[in-house]
């Protein structure tokens, strides 16, 4: 009988983790070396049920923004630790993802947020920055965005925030600004 019930539980976690030949929802690219040049590839080898995506520590630079819309499920991507991935200078969308709630970049190369950066990610509910080079927020960067709970812009180098940054963002229930040492609190720019 024991012998029944830890095979029982054992092939209980067995297909709880995917089974035979079955991937994740959880997709691991971390320090895979990925660049620019070979991210297309390399998400091509994917099936497009994912919900999370980690891209942590590659030489990213400056993404197609329509390379994840395939990605219908996507809800997490995480691409931390890719000190040269910005948002684009031209300000143009950083990515369309449809479904994505959760965005985390941190440690990568974000300067400025755009007014269109984020607004092809209407579920977005968190983002996190912390770590970047953040000097300048527009002033409609959020307003696409109004299922945000959680902005982490943290150890950046923020100087003056706009009055309209929280502006229709109802669902707001945490903006950390905490160790931008210039950071003036007093007005907008």
């Amino acid at each position: 009988m024991n012998t029944y019930l830890w095979t029982a539980a054992l092939l209980a976690c067995f297909l709880a983790l995917g089974g035979l030949g079955n991937e994740l929802p959880m997709v691991d690219l971390c320090r895979k070396n990925i660049t620019d040049g070979n991210l297309e590839e390399e998400l091509g080898k994917l099936s497009t049920d994912k919900n999370v995506l980690d891209l942590c520590d590659n030489q990213l630079k400056n993404i197609d923004p329509d390379l994840f819309k395939r990605f219908d499920r996507l809800e997490e991507l995480v691409f931390d630790d890719n000190p040269d991935l910005g948002f684009p200078p031209d300000g143009s969308p950083f990515l369309v993802v449809k479904s994505l709630t959760k965005l985390q970049c941190v440690k990568c190369g974000v300067e400025r947020i755009f007014n269109r950066s984020l607004q092809d990610l209407p579920k977005i509910e968190r983002i996190n920055l912390t770590n970047n080079r953040i000097t300048d927020i527009e002033r409609l960067a959020f307003r696409e965005t109004s299922e945000l709970q959680l902005i982490d812009l943290k150890h950046n180098m923020l100087e003056r925030l706009p009055n309209e940054l929280v502006e229709g963002l109802r669902k707001l229930e945490h903006l950390d600004l905490s160790f931008n040492q210039k950071l003036n609190v007093d007005g907008d720019q």
